[in-house]
């Protein structure tokens, strides 16, 4: 008997256990917060830890120590797996959704992109905000973008190519602030041809284009002055040095001008550049050259300072190579000077027997000038061209005025000699007044009346028809 009401009462604790647990379950259903497939383990939104199943922890919800939750990518348009690996089941919102916690200072809001707008920028908004519907489906893994700023950003365009197209490639051009307008076109030059066939081109391509001579490259720039006195006349040339800054080729010593002395060069305009700016090894100074250099096309190269000095007119010179350099003013015009006939051409001084250097034939003319009666052993000599005598007679009133030297030339019958009296003459005179053999620069074979009307006139215009 005693055995059997033991029995019983067993029996009756374990219901009472079981009406107790079903009483508790059910009260639990009636919660928001209950999900029967909770895993073990995980915390519940109030801090607590079921017994059993999962409960699935809402985005915008606090967890129990009141800290955000942590940020994530955007996982595109796949739905978020648990760790179980099952899915959740879609649930209706109970209407009293927590509101989402203040982010704290200085920290940004997880933002979500989105897709592009029309203009090209991308848009960005917080976390918590109503998820716009897709316009296409991506894949997750296609989708790698990382938190932005909240701004509208605009984007580059996908071949990322400049938004300008790029500049074509334009012909070389010279290191000279010459306004002078576009290039003119390169000269025709026949290599196999004569001396004088080659000389424009040598002149465009030393001006336009490679702007050496001799292989050493040399830095030009234009620049203009009036000529004091008569304001519708300016001085326009060329700053010609070399790129190396050497300046060995001429003293800057200012010196007191008395005159002025003209030479021809018996060469090309490259040739002339080259010996007038020569850098000998073993020399820091090799001083022989003239501040200015005028080509056959008119351009008035300055090689430096006409103020300075260097020598100009040989050792043997009447009044001493230096100190006559010094009193005067030189000016080189690029010309080849005496030629020799030799059949039906005319060859350069740089003639060799079996390498004869021809200038131009006997029926070119225009090329050359012949003499009634040879001078100092030459009847042919290369003309001078009227751009050369132009900016010859502009270079010429310019010094004048600028250092106080005559406009004045020797007389017709003194004009071609050497002697105390022509190398010592206050005005404008040539080389070969300085030498009495050897120098044939300038004779006869030049148009002295031009230069002298054009120096001597009360005002001087230029030809506006001078070829470009």
């Amino acid at each position: 008997m005693k055995n059997s009401f033991s029995h019983i009462a067993f029996l009756f604790l374990i219901a009472c256990l079981l009406l107790t647990s079903a009483c508790s379950r059910k009260n639990y259903k009636k919660t928001a917060n209950y999900d029967p497939k909770h895993r073990k383990g995980e915390v519940m939104p109030n801090g607590n830890r079921p017994s059993g199943g999962t409960t699935k922890i809402p985005s915008d919800s606090p967890t129990a120590d009141n800290t955000k939750p942590p940020k994530t990518k955007p996982s595109g348009n796949k739905p978020t797996t648990i760790p179980g690996g099952t899915k959740p089941p879609k649930t209706k919102p109970s209407g009293n959704k927590p509101k989402p916690p203040k982010e704290k200072e200085n920290e940004p809001a997880t933002e979500i992109p989105t897709k592009n707008d029309s203009d090209g920028k991308v848009i960005v908004r917080p976390s918590g905000s109503p998820k716009p519907k897709p316009v296409e489906s991506k894949p997750a893994e296609d989708k790698k973008e990382e938190d932005i700023p909240i701004i509208s950003v605009p984007m580059p365009p996908k071949n990322d190519t400049p938004t300008k197209p790029p500049k074509t490639p334009q012909p070389s051009t010279p290191n000279t602030d010459q306004g002078k307008g576009k290039i003119p076109p390169a000269p025709p030059m026949n290599k196999n041809g004569n001396k004088s066939e080659i000389l424009d081109y040598v002149e465009w391509d030393f001006l336009y284009n490679s702007h050496t001579a001799a292989g050493r490259k040399f830095n030009l720039k234009h620049f203009s002055l009036p000529v004091p006195g008569e304001p519708n006349l300016e001085l326009e040339a060329v700053t010609c040095k070399p790129a190396n800054g050497y300046t060995g080729y001429y003293e800057a010593q200012k010196a007191n001008k008395k005159r002025i002395v003209m030479h021809f060069t018996v060469g090309n305009l490259k040739s002339d550049v080259s010996t007038l700016t020569p850098q000998k090894a073993g020399h820091a100074k090799w001083r022989m050259s003239v501040p200015f250099l005028i080509a056959r096309d008119g351009t008035i190269y300055q090689l430096f300072p006409s103020k300075y000095w260097s020598h100009h007119l040989g050792s043997g010179a009447i009044g001493g190579n230096e100190k006559a350099s010094k009193e005067s003013i030189g000016i080189e015009l690029s010309n080849y000077g005496p030629l020799v006939r030799d059949g039906n051409n005319l060859l350069t001084a740089y003639s060799k027997p079996g390498k004869p250097d021809v200038y131009c034939t006997i029926n070119e003319t225009q090329k050359y000038t012949k003499l009634p009666t040879p001078f100092k052993g030459y009847q042919y000599f290369a003309t001078f061209t009227d751009e050369q005598y132009e900016s010859l007679i502009v270079l010429l009133r310019y010094l004048t005025n600028k250092y106080k030297i005559p406009r004045k030339f020797l007389s017709q019958s003194s004009r071609f000699k050497a002697s105390s009296s022509t190398a010592g003459f206050r005005g404008i005179n040539t080389h070969l007044n300085y030498r009495k053999t050897g120098k044939w620069d300038i004779g006869p074979a030049f148009d002295w009346e031009q230069v002298i009307s054009g120096v001597q006139a009360r005002r001087y215009v230029k030809n506006k028809t001078k070829k470009n």
